[in-house]
């Protein structure tokens, strides 16, 4: 179970020991190799400083998602990903994707100039790629507002 690779060590070295010791008793293992394994001392990745994967963009709506659903289920996000199920959302990712690339183009001075965003205290063809937009849609409901 993943509780070993993130808060447990201390047990799960302490079951392998364990099993190690059975083994030996038991003749499956010769003492040389069961002193071997015991003598070891396993070294476990920091998952925060030296991920597996280096997500080149992110997907802010499936992020969102994949943390509201930790949440709900109250699961960290390495258990959530090991979990068999899907789940559904109300966000659109054709939208989301609209506006990403609408927000990306603004860093073009041709058309930042085409929808007004240069001039006299305004973009400079040289400032528009120093600009970082973000965009939130909320909807309106009888529950609250919701992300879209």
């Amino acid at each position: 179970p993943s509780h070993y690779l993130s808060k447990g060590h201390d047990e799960l070295a302490r079951l392998t020991d364990s099993h190690i010791r059975l083994l030996a008793q038991n003749g499956v293992i010769d003492a040389a190799l069961s002193e071997a394994a015991l003598a070891s001392q396993v070294s476990y990745r920091d998952w925060v400083q030296d991920p597996t994967v280096q997500p080149n963009e992110t997907n802010k709506g499936i992020s969102a998602a994949r943390s509201r659903l930790a949440a709900l289920l109250n699961r960290p996000l390495y258990d959530l990903d090991r979990l068999d199920l899907s789940a559904t959302s109300t966000l659109q990712s054709d939208l989301q994707a609209q506006a990403t690339d609408y927000l990306k183009r603004l860093a073009d001075p041709a058309f930042a100039t085409e929808i007004g965003l240069m001039g006299e205290r305004l973009l400079t063809p040289t400032s528009t790629t120093q600009v970082r937009y973000s965009f939130t849609l909320l909807e309106l409901t009888p529950d609250g507002s919701r992300v879209r």
